[in-house]
């Protein structure tokens, strides 16, 4: 279950890394702003995580006591309130967008291409949010494989585009900071099509008919999924606002330490390699025992999942410690 979720965050990975690569050839300026941008973006986006969190664990549940017929249910209403919360997400980045962020920011050109990255990405907000929620429904019933397809074609065509739409190759113009933006855009929109087909015709949630439980959106159930979630997004949340103030205050020493700190950050997300998998893998296990009546094997299996964390996370990151000046 962990593996598929681990190779996806390694090629997200690689498509950061590439982001950087290529914006890095442009200037200082787009490097330093796009990596602020994405910040907000991301923590802005836990929100719709954390969410999907909740769904995933409710799914799990459901798994675990074998009523299959209610995972349409919570998938649905996990949907739903993603949906709504990228619509509400997409309204306060832009007003930090237009009104914040030129407070927050001394560079003017850092500022600018701050701007322009985030307008674009918003665009694509809402295909992030049903991705998550598919995601969810995909980890909750520990059928993890499709993922790795959806991640790959997602990253692949994001790398494609980074090298046509940034420095211009290919008979493309060089779009820069925004070529980089709408290459995310882009490879979202076709991640987010490839999993809605696939579980459409393709998948359980052909079999389990997960398109009739909008028949079961209901207060209870949404107010339900919001308390077992609240939490869930706002350690999330909080966990990365407090590295997007470290970018913000790190801006105001200077771009070459802004630039310095996004290329660490991006090296950093190596950890986040093994930690996603194992992380999403734990509340799906978690979940699905306690649903199974089985809450003697949960400390057996927190063990091995902590285990299998640290030791990936040593696995991929003992060169900063180690080697660091090589690396």
């Amino acid at each position: 279950v962990a593996l598929p979720l681990s190779i996806g965050a390694f090629v997200q990975f690689l498509v950061l890394f590439t982001d950087n690569y290529f914006l890095a050839k442009t200037s200082d300026e787009a490097i330093s702003g796009a990596g602020i941008a994405a910040m907000i973006y991301i923590t802005a986006s836990m929100f719709i995580s954390g969410m999907a969190s909740g769904t995933q664990i409710f799914i799990a549940r459901k798994q675990g006591e074998n009523k299959p017929h209610e995972l349409a249910k919570y998938f649905i209403n996990g949907l739903l309130l993603c949906v709504a919360l990228s619509l509400l997400l997409s309204g306060a980045i832009s007003l930090i967008i237009n009104n914040l962020l030129p407070q927050w920011t001394r560079d003017q050109g850092v500022l600018i291409v701050a701007q322009e990255f985030l307008e674009i990405r918003l665009l694509g907000m809402i295909f992030y949010a049903v991705l998550m929620a598919l995601v969810a429904f995909y980890v909750g019933i520990a059928r993890t494989t499709v993922l790795i397809f959806s991640t790959i074609l997602t990253a692949g065509l994001n790398i494609i585009l980074d090298y046509a739409l940034i420095t211009g190759n290919w008979g493309f113009e060089a779009y820069g900071h925004q070529g980089a933006a709408w290459a995310t855009v882009s490879s979202e929109f076709i991640g987010f099509l490839f999993l809605i087909v696939y579980t459409l015709f393709f998948s359980q949630g052909k079999r389990l008919k997960l398109i009739s439980g909008r028949k079961a959106i209901t207060f209870k159930t949404i107010k339900e999924m919001l308390v077992l979630s609240f939490p869930l997004m706002l350690q999330q949340v909080l966990a990365l606002a407090t590295w997007t103030l470290f970018f913000f205050l790190v801006e105001k020493v200077g771009i070459v330490a802004l630039k310095v700190s996004n290329l660490v950050r991006t090296l950093y997300m190596l950890a986040f390699v093994i930690l996603m998998g194992v992380g999403q893998t734990t509340r799906t296990y978690v979940s699905t025992l306690i649903a199974s009546s089985r809450q003697s094997e949960i400390p057996s299996a927190i063990k091995k999942l902590i285990a299998m964390n640290l030791i990936g996370v040593l696995i991929l990151c003992h060169g900063f410690v180690l080697y660091p000046e090589y690396i």
